[in-house]
């Protein structure tokens, strides 16, 4: 029932995002809230709502286990941040609260004109260059289990290399030697 519920709030949220919607957030606590979502992503392991506060102008973020409901607000609010300004701010969060590194993969079978799939995966100052050997890809990212499983996916998808930093890849290693023994 908790995964049907939070997919139905992910779907609600993207359509929020989408359409420049605004909801009211009853929290577990009790408190309530309005948000203008802005973006969803990882953070410290677990999924988190960025919005815009509509009454107060501010950014601010939510701990999605954190919420008991979400309802549409029937009134629009014109935005004050754009995408950038939230990208920033979410990028100052991680900094400042959580373990971020550069990562370098290296991507031996990414097809042409084909982009890695970031789903709720927040990557500040990504590239992906060609290089003879494959694609190289680098971004600033939080350390942890969903980088972890991100890379795992990626790894299936695309057989990568992790180039750096090289306290991940002896952890990458563990973690995919783990969810094969899991899996069998």
């Amino acid at each position: 029932m908790k995964k049907i519920k939070l997919v139905n709030d992910l779907n609600l949220l993207e359509e929020c995002i989408e359409n420049k919607l605004t909801v009211y957030v009853e929290k577990q606590n009790e408190e309530k809230i309005i948000a203008s979502p802005m973006a969803i992503f990882y953070f410290k392991e677990r999924l988190h709502l960025f919005y815009e506060d509509p009454k107060n102008n501010i950014l601010d973020f939510l701990d999605l286990e954190e919420v008991k409901k979400f309802d549409i607000h029937p009134l629009k609010f014109n935005l004050n941040f754009a995408n950038k300004e939230v990208l920033n701010f979410i990028g100052e969060v991680k900094k400042k609260d959580s373990r971020v590194e550069r990562v370098i993969i290296k991507l031996k079978n990414l097809p042409r004109n084909k982009n890695l799939n970031h789903e709720y995966m927040y990557f500040n100052d990504s590239s992906l260059i060609d290089s003879k050997n494959g694609k190289i890809w680098s971004a600033n990212s939080e350390i942890g289990a969903s980088l972890m499983s991100w890379l795992a996916i990626q790894h299936i998808k695309y057989d990568i290399e992790i180039i750096s930093p090289s306290s991940i890849k002896e952890d990458f290693d563990h973690y995919l030697e783990a969810t094969l023994m899991r899996a069998a």
